[in-house]
């Protein structure tokens, strides 16, 4: 077994190949909270589809550092089955997040023919 220094060792290791997506979702989360009362529908979406991204960016090396310290098969593909479904839901939530955003700004615009 390797000691448990050698999983935080490999964790940081691997971090850096996400590490500028995760600072870009970070960024993200706090653009989001500070514009709040601009997205009112889209404002829960927006933040929890990136915070989900981030989350996701924090999961990958972290899974692949456990993976490295007990080899498996199985284990490799419930990761990346796991990261994948995680990232499509992280974008559909910013889908639902941008429809909102959009619906919310086609209510505020005066239709052409009603004056």
């Amino acid at each position: 077994m390797n000691p448990p220094i050698y999983f935080i060792r490999q964790f940081f290791r691997l971090l850096p190949n996400n590490l500028p997506t995760l600072l870009i979702c970070l960024a993200a989360v706090v653009i989001v909270l500070s514009k709040r009362r601009q997205l009112s529908r889209a404002f829960l979406w927006a933040l929890s589809g990136f915070s989900l991204a981030a989350f996701l960016h924090l999961l990958i090396p972290f899974g692949w550092a456990y993976v490295m310290r007990y080899p498996s098969h199985h284990l490799e593909m419930c990761l990346r089955i796991l990261c994948y479904i995680l990232s499509a839901a992280g974008y559909g939530l910013l889908l639902i997040a941008l429809c909102a955003r959009r619906s919310q700004t086609s209510e505020l615009m005066p239709q052409a023919g009603k004056e």
